[in-house]
């Protein structure tokens, strides 16, 4: 008698996130909707190079791929609408060759009295050189679960999530591919 494994339920999960392409700038827009079919939330992103010589984002890389995250709205807060987007950027980044590494600009100029600075912090994304003060008072909040004071950080932050750097892929790749020719067959 053949036994098979239980089956596993499939998760179904409270939101359903659909992305197209914008046609005027190319960038990727994600829109997300509840059960009921109401739009929850919106991300704008896309792959680019970076170019950084004066290290705004990356501490130790010239030019690299990454992710940008033009614009994240979540209109209902605390439903993990923000975490869902930043969970799709991440695996959006290794899809489209930027090696998991993201980036954008955290802006309280839409909430000045909940930025979103504190929520990037805690989904891991770092600060730049520039903002040692920024980033030591934000973890100070996180830390005491306290919210940003007005006017204790700047309205623009520019924050990233670096995984890899590296500007040789392109020879590994083709090394890879000296080695194994038919992987280019595959691939």
């Amino acid at each position: 008698m053949l036994k098979l494994p239980p089956i596993k339920q499939i998760k179904i999960t409270n939101y359903l996130t659909y992305k197209t392409k914008s046609k005027n700038t190319g960038a990727f827009v994600y829109k997300m909707a509840n059960k009921q079919g109401q739009i929850v939330g919106e991300m704008i992103a896309y792959p680019e190079t970076i170019y950084d010589i004066n290290r705004q984002f990356s501490p130790h890389a010239d030019s690299y791929k990454s992710f940008f995250i033009k614009s994240l709205m979540a209109f209902n807060r605390n439903k993990n609408v923000g975490t869902t987007f930043i969970n799709i950027a991440k695996k959006e980044s290794l899809r489209n060759f930027c090696l998991g590494n993201l980036h954008l600009i955290s802006s309280s100029r839409f909430d000045k009295i909940n930025p979103p600075h504190i929520f990037y912090r805690k989904m891991g994304f770092k600060f730049n050189k520039y903002s040692k003060l920024t980033e030591k008072y934000i973890d100070d909040c996180i830390k005491n679960h306290k919210q940003v004071e007005q006017g204790h950080c700047p309205m623009d932050i520019p924050m990233y999530i670096i995984k890899n750097t590296d500007e040789n892929t392109e020879s590994k790749h083709f090394n890879l591919f000296r080695q194994f020719p038919y992987l280019s067959d595959i691939l």
